[in-house]
């Protein structure tokens, strides 16, 4: 049988503390298109509540948001011409990721059934 101490709780109260840190849907990655002018890229992710998040685009800050208190956090990229071989790097001071070879295009998504007639 299971008997909880004081020294137990205090690591399980300890487990449940630990910060997230700076995450990215899989779908947000380096060799990604991105919609060009006149839309906006949406970016998004999760963070530790009240993070701030910075988006560099090819060095230059872009956007910046501050994660929610639920920890997630999205940003309207500033319109784009169509071109490539563009860098942007995502952080919250203490995590970043760095995504290469991003292109700004036109991105069409195509679902449906085909049926003959």
């Amino acid at each position: 049988m299971f008997r909880a101490t004081g020294w137990t709780i205090g690591v399980l109260c300890c487990i449940g503390m630990v910060q997230a840190q700076l995450k990215l849907p899989n779908v947000i990655d380096s060799n990604m298109v991105l919609q060009r002018e006149p839309l906006a890229a949406r970016l998004w992710g999760w963070d530790t509540s009240g993070a701030a998040i910075r988006i560099l685009l090819d060095g230059e800050e872009v956007a910046h948001t501050t994660a929610t208190t639920n920890g997630t956090w999205a940003v309207d990229l500033p319109q784009h011409k169509a071109s490539t071989d563009h860098t942007i790097v995502i952080e919250d001071g203490a995590t970043n990721f760095t995504l290469t070879n991003i292109a700004f295009g036109d991105v069409y998504l195509c679902s449906g059934a085909f049926s003959r007639l």
